[in-house]
């Protein structure tokens, strides 16, 4: 799991923010389909299309964001020491 990942209702201002266990609760979500932005410094924002929500049910996702990183390039060199 993945905590600290900032999970938004798409054109609302409902957000919450994923625990050490990767779940969130957000409450009052309007019923019916809503985009969901999952975000998290360091990793590539991940929306979710029409997820649908009903009135007193809970809605449960499973996602994986991808680390957003370049790695460095890397030189290695050969040198001969003498003793």
């Amino acid at each position: 799991p993945l905590m600290g990942c900032t999970i938004q209702i798409e054109n609302t201002s409902l957000t919450g923010e994923s625990s050490a266990t990767g779940k969130c609760t957000i409450s009052s979500v309007p019923e019916g389909k809503q985009n969901i932005i999952i975000s998290k410094a360091g990793y590539v924002t991940m929306r979710k299309e029409q997820i649908q929500f009903n009135r007193g049910k809970s809605t449960t996702m499973t996602v994986s964001l991808t680390p957003d990183f370049v790695m460095p390039a890397v030189t290695m060199s050969k040198s001969k020491v003498n003793v």
